[in-house]
Parts: C-alpha cells; structure tokens; sequence
C-alpha cells in the first residue's frame, strides 16, 4: 500500500511539474510578446519553477528581435540602439 502511495505521488509530481513548465513557457511567450508590441520573442530549453522556495530557473533563455516584425518597422523611424539582444 505504502508502496503505491509512493509510486502514485512521484507520477503526480512529475505530472504536475510538466504542466508548469508548459504554462510558465506559455505565460512568458505571451508577456514578451504583448509587452514589447510583438517586436522580440524569447526562446529556451527549459522552465522550472520550484514550489518551495519560491524559484523560477530557466535555463539556455535568448531574447532576439522577431526578424517579421523588424522588416514591417524599418520604414518606420526606429531608435536601433534601444534594442536588445
């Protein structure tokens, strides 16, 4: 029985650590993408979030210009140095 218990709670921590992953990573898509006009998109590996200390650990993060964005802003009258990357 205990045995169970125990095999039962790994696969619904595992289970449950996937789900933030995905709706963390989906979460901070979204916010760089509203917050920034949709100029920038952001990519990594991973996203974890530890429940117990209150952590956020993203690993390989990039931050780059969305190529499609930067064509249709050109004509525009854009400051290039307050770009990030």
């Amino acid at each position: 029985m205990i045995g169970a218990a125990i095999i039962v709670g790994s696969f619904s921590y595992k289970g449950f650590q996937l789900y933030t992953q995905q709706l963390l990573g989906e979460i901070l898509m979204d916010l760089v993408k509203k917050e920034t006009d949709s100029l920038y998109t952001i990519s990594y590996d991973q996203v974890r979030f530890n429940v117990f200390s209150n952590r956020l650990s993203i690993t390989n993060f990039s931050l780059n210009i969305d190529s499609s964005a930067r064509a249709s802003q050109d004509s525009m009258l854009i400051d290039y140095r307050t770009f990030y990357q």
